[in-house]
């Protein structure tokens, strides 16, 4: 797509994810759909707000430690006919990378992960 703004390449991947926003009380269920360097697509069944400071809760299958994120919501939409999508982008010093990249590589190697 030519307007796209992107500067790292995406791998698409489906993780199960929690994640917790500014407005009280609001943690919702939801799953990665692509991720990159410096950024997460997701997507939720619940409403996600438009823009605001989010958290994000990664489990990989297995074994492997929960990996946890912080970032700011870029954009937000309504995906129909069952859900929203939304854009964050990740802080720099949410996760260590070479750790976050580790982890990745397990996942990737697991064909029950891997999802588009």
């Amino acid at each position: 797509m030519e307007n796209e703004r992107r500067y790292f390449d995406r791998i698409l991947l489906n993780l199960p994810l929690r994640i917790k926003t500014d407005s009280p009380d609001l943690e919702l269920s939801a799953e990665s759909r692509d991720l990159a360097a410096k950024g997460i697509g997701l997507f939720s069944k619940n409403k996600i707000p438009q823009q605001g400071p989010i958290k994000i809760q990664i489990k990989i299958p297995g074994e492997l430690p929960l990996i946890d994120l912080t970032g700011q919501i870029a954009w937000s939409r309504e995906y129909f006919p069952d859900g929203w999508r939304a854009g964050v982008v990740l802080r720099e010093q949410s996760v260590n990378l070479v750790t976050f990249a580790v982890l990745l590589e397990k996942c990737l190697r697991s064909n029950e992960t891997v999802g588009v």
